[in-house]
């Protein structure tokens, strides 16, 4: 229980975080739509129609997340020797941002379902 209670900690900070870019950032972001960051359900409460309409909600979220950071990299040019330093560790704090909240995410859904299946065994 303390461990799925931190990293639902660690999920709102990501969330809470990644929402409080500065202007900079958000001008990088453009075009770009920022993945909302799913609830994820207490597996140990859950039922099995909740678990795999969660599933799919961060299934959704993870596909979202990289479409987000391949429009992101698309639209800085980061590839480009002609971007600028500055502009690349800007999109790197963005992308780092995304993929942290991800890895939460990820990590929470893991012990919801392990949660899920230690009631039901």
């Amino acid at each position: 229980m303390k461990s799925f209670a931190l990293i639902f900690i660690v999920v709102i900070g990501f969330t809470t975080s990644t929402h409080s870019f500065g202007q900079s950032e958000t001008e990088l972001m453009g075009e770009c739509d920022y993945p909302q960051t799913p609830p994820v359900v207490n597996g140990r409460n859950a039922t099995e129609a909740q678990m795999i309409a969660n599933q799919k909600e961060v299934k959704d979220y993870m596909d979202a997340g990289n479409a987000f950071l391949e429009c992101l990299d698309s639209a800085n040019n980061t590839d480009s020797d002609d971007t600028s330093v500055e502009i690349k560790e800007r999109v790197n704090k963005v992308h780092n941002s995304v993929v942290d909240a991800q890895t939460a995410v990820a990590d929470l859904w893991k012990q919801a379902l392990n949660a899920y299946k230690g009631k039901n065994n």
